[in-house]
């Protein structure tokens, strides 16, 4: 749980202000693990910054990437256990291109992507 807790307060700046169509509409987690950074970004956005009471007029899609097909169905228990709008991609981390691709082929779009990342590589 405070693994992450600076960070999600960094990205709450990105979405104070009202100018709802000026922000992200999805945040992508390559590497998403269990998806727990992406239910704490939605779950500070929603409760602490202004576009959190306007979610169903501007809404938050959080995208998990993961090579793992564990970690992909982890991520998705994760949100929908939440009621956490998203999807789950394959992606490879030394591959960004492949995983731009695949975003664009789910409907992405991707200037309105907010782009985080923990650190944990693997070989």
């Amino acid at each position: 749980q405070k693994f992450f807790q600076h960070l999600v307060q960094q990205i709450s700046s990105v979405f104070e202000g009202e100018d709802f169509a000026s922000q992200p509409s999805f945040v992508v987690d390559t590497g998403s693990g269990d998806g727990t950074l992406l239910r704490q970004i939605y779950e500070h956005v929603k409760s602490m910054t202004p576009r959190g009471r306007h979610l169903s007029q501007h809404p938050l899609t959080m995208v998990g990437v993961d090579f793992s097909e564990e970690s992909r169905a982890a991520t998705a228990r994760n949100l929908s256990h939440h009621a956490i709008p998203h999807m789950v991609l394959f992606g490879d981390i030394s591959e960004p291109a492949e995983i731009t691709a695949a975003l664009a082929r789910k409907g992405v779009d991707l200037a309105k992507v907010l782009h985080v990342r923990s650190f944990l590589d693997h070989d």
